[in-house]
């Protein structure tokens, strides 16, 4: 094993354990975050993420 694999499970045991020993609610979370949103800054993220991650068929498709 590398010393670069071995620094990432390392990282990996660490990181579980801290995540679930804090009670967090991530729904929660998210649900305060939109909520601070306009819809137009929503609308401008959700048109940059779509735009940074296109979706890409495997085959055409066929329309309904």
């Amino acid at each position: 094993m590398s010393g670069e694999t071995k620094k990432i499970v390392a990282l990996r045991k660490g990181f579980a354990p801290v995540v679930m020993r804090k009670k967090f609610d991530y729904t929660k979370w998210r649900r305060h975050y939109f909520d601070n949103m306009s819809a137009d800054e929503f609308n401008d993220a959700a048109a940059a993420y779509d735009k940074a991650h296109p979706f890409k068929p495997q085959k055409e498709q066929i329309p309904i």
